[in-house]
C-alpha cells in the first residue's frame, strides 16, 4: 500500500508575476492549487479505502473472539456510564457558579469591560485606516495637481472635516466624507491612485488570496495524510496485513493482543474515573 510521506514538488505552469513595495516577484500560479486540490481527493479516496479495509477485517476477526469482546463491551458501558455521571456533576457545579455570578456580577461586568475595548480598538484601526485613504484623495501635499481653485477648495476643506472626524474616531462621518471626496474625484477625471498603484494593490490582493487558499489546500493535504500514516501504524492494519498474507492464525493472535490491550486501557481508565470522583 502506497502512503503519502511527503508533500509533492508541484510544478509552475503560466505565472502572474507580482511585485510588492521592496520590488520583490511573487507568482500566482492555478496550476498548484489545480494539483493540490487532485492530491487532496486522490489521497482522501485512498484514505476512505483504507478505512473501508479496517472496518471489514476488524468486523472478520471480531466473531473469532466473542468472549473478549462481550467483556469489552461492558468495559466500555460501566466507562460511558461513569462519564455522564461526571458530566451531570460538571453541569450542576456550573449552574452554581452561574447562580453565585449573578449575584456578584463583577465577572460579567469585566468581561463587558473587555468586550468594549476590543471593539473600540477595532474601530480605531478602521477609522485609521480609512484616514490615512482620505489623505491620499484630498491632503493639500496631495492636490497640486488639481487645475480648478473651487475644486481643489473643496477638497481641502474636506481633509479639514476628515481630520476632525478622526480625532473623535467618527467613523460614520469619516465614511461620508469619503465616498465625496471619491466622488468628487471621479467627476473631474482625476484616479483616485495612479494605475500603477491601482495594479499593484489589485494584484497584491490577488496574491494574498492566493497564498490563503494555498495555504488552506496544503493543510487539508497534511491532515489526510498524517490520518493515513495513523491508520498504517495501527495494530489493526497488521492484522489487515497478515489475513492479505493468508496467515489468518497469526492474525487473529494480533487482533486477540488488540482487544486485550484495549480492555486494559479501559479498566485504567475506569479506575481513574472512579479515584477522581
Amino acid at each position: 500500500m502506497t502512503q503519502a510521506s511527503t508533500m509533492p514538488m508541484v510544478q509552475a505552469s503560466v505565472p502572474v508575476v507580482v511585485k510588492t513595495q521592496e520590488q520583490q516577484e511573487r507568482t500566482i500560479n492555478p496550476a498548484i492549487l489545480a494539483e493540490l486540490t487532485k492530491q487532496i481527493k486522490e489521497t482522501k479516496a485512498a484514505s476512505q479505502n483504507l478505512e473501508s479495509g479496517l472496518t471489514e477485517i476488524d468486523a472478520v476477526y471480531r466473531t473469532k473472539h466473542p468472549k473478549l469482546i462481550g467483556e469489552l463491551h461492558d468495559l466500555t458501558q460501566h466507562l460511558s456510564l461513569l462519564q455522564h455521571m461526571r458530566e451531570e456533576a460538571a453541569k450542576k457545579a456550573r449552574k452554581q457558579e452561574s447562580e453565585q455570578s449573578d449575584a456578584n456580577p463583577k465577572a460579567t461586568s469585566d468581561d463587558m469591560v473587555k468586550a468594549v475595548a476590543a471593539a473600540q480598538k477595532k474601530l480605531k484601526k478602521r477609522v485609521t485606516r480609512l484616514y490615512r485613504r482620505l489623505n491620499n484623495l484630498c491632503h493639500p501635499d496631495k492636490i497640486r495637481s488639481v487645475k480648478y481653485d473651487p475644486i481643489r477648495y473643496d477638497l481641502t476643506n474636506f481633509f479639514m472635516e476628515g481630520k476632525q472626524a478622526y480625532l473623535l474616531f467618527d467613523f460614520v462621518t469619516l465614511s461620508m466624507i469619503h465616498a465625496q471626496v471619491v466622488a468628487l474625484r471621479e467627476k473631474i477625471g482625476e484616479a483616485t491612485q495612479t494605475l500603477e498603484e491601482e495594479e499593484t494593490e489589485s494584484l497584491e490582493d490577488a496574491y494574498n488570496l492566493f497564498m490563503e487558499e494555498r495555504g488552506n489546500l496544503e493543510r487539508q493535504l497534511t491532515a489526510i495524510v498524517m490520518g493515513m500514516n495513523n491508520l498504517a501504524n495501527s495494530i489493526l492494519f497488521s492484522v489487515l496485513k497478515l489475513h492479505i498474507d493468508k496467515n489468518q492464525a497469526a492474525a487473529s493472535n494480533v487482533y486477540r493482543g488488540l482487544l486485550i490491550k484495549k480492555i486494559e486501557g479501559l479498566k485504567e481508565e475506569i479506575n481513574l474515573a472512579t479515584t477522581s470522583s
